[in-house]
């Protein structure tokens, strides 16, 4: 969904990744031309030329950088040094970094990293005022907030946060998603639907498809960084082609881990003939396939 979000960026605290993680930023910089000289050198010019990573923003001289690249509207992914949001408001400010600019930021990945496991401990977004305070009447927790520093006024809102017992719990239910009816308690869609020119439905729609690519990844256990990357790659490509390999795959017409087939030998749509749970039936894998070839949707 990243790829979607609009030009604006992704950013990324703390620099504490997991070494999946570290593996895909090597597999963007590897599959790029030579980056330009920057001032900070710490910038790399990834896949077009309104795409910018950061490996790190932890000095006055990236932090310029870093606004400098927001404020000309390209798209951003970077890490930096920074527990919560409120931490991460703070430095910006000291670093004089105008706060408006994190409007241009998407999301916020907090990593978080226990007794040698690393994952995903918090997903947050900026938001306006007045969501902020609609939010604040519609939310019975305390996943929404406001940091102060100064002048400096930002409002935030939790998308994703990790509970005790390993699961998630998303600012956004539906019944896509095992829940009774739909609920949405972030901008995330409205973002995406403003930045790309498209119906909020839409981008739900698209949202749901790619999960059922994540979900049917996770079942399988796919975890290696090169594999991702390359299956992401050939989804992005040709979605529909990559669907019609998975399909092929299953039905046993093609060998296991052919190269030429895309990264296959990783992954595989839910067998058919399995049993009847939700992640083997026959109706979920037309469902993960949802991409006819003309480009549409086959829902």
């Amino acid at each position: 969904m990243a790829e979607n979000l609009r030009e604006g960026g992704a950013l990324m605290p703390p620099s504490e990744l997991s070494d999946n993680c570290r593996n895909v930023f090597r597999s963007v910089a590897d599959h790029c031309p030579s980056p330009p000289a920057t001032a900070t050198g710490a910038v790399k010019k990834i896949n077009r030329p309104n795409g910018r990573l950061f490996a790190e923003i932890n000095t006055p001289e990236s932090f310029q950088t870093f606004a400098e690249v927001l404020n000309t509207g390209h798209g951003v992914i970077g890490t930096t040094h920074a527990a919560d949001v409120e931490t991460l408001v703070n430095r910006v400010v000291e670093q004089d970094v105008p706060t408006y600019l994190l409007d241009e930021v998407d999301l916020l990945v907090f990593p978080r990293h226990v007794d040698g496991d690393r994952y995903v401990g918090e997903v947050v977004e900026f938001v306006s005022e007045n969501r902020f305070r609609d939010l604040e009447r519609e939310r019975d927790d305390d996943r929404c907030g406001v940091v102060r520093n100064g002048p400096a006024t930002v409002y935030w809102n939790t998308v994703a946060a990790r509970t005790h017992d390993g699961s998630y719990d998303l600012a956004y239910d539906h019944p896509e998603l095992g829940d009774d009816e739909r609920r949405s308690l972030t901008a995330v869609f409205e973002r995406v639907a403003a930045a790309t020119d498209r119906p909020v439905e839409d981008v739900e729609a698209d949202f749901h498809r790619r999960h059922r690519y994540v979900r049917h990844l996770h079942q399988e256990g796919v975890t290696d960084g090169d594999d991702l990357f390359a299956f992401l790659a050939d989804l992005r490509t040709d979605e529909a082609a990559t669907v019609e390999r998975l399909q092929r795959r299953l039905s046993g017409r093609d060998p296991p881990g052919q190269r030429g087939d895309g990264p296959t030998g990783a992954v595989r749509l839910p067998d058919r003939n399995a049993g009847s749970d939700g992640a083997d039936d026959p109706e979920e894998t037309e469902r993960l396939s949802g991409s006819r070839g003309d480009g549409t949707d086959g829902d």
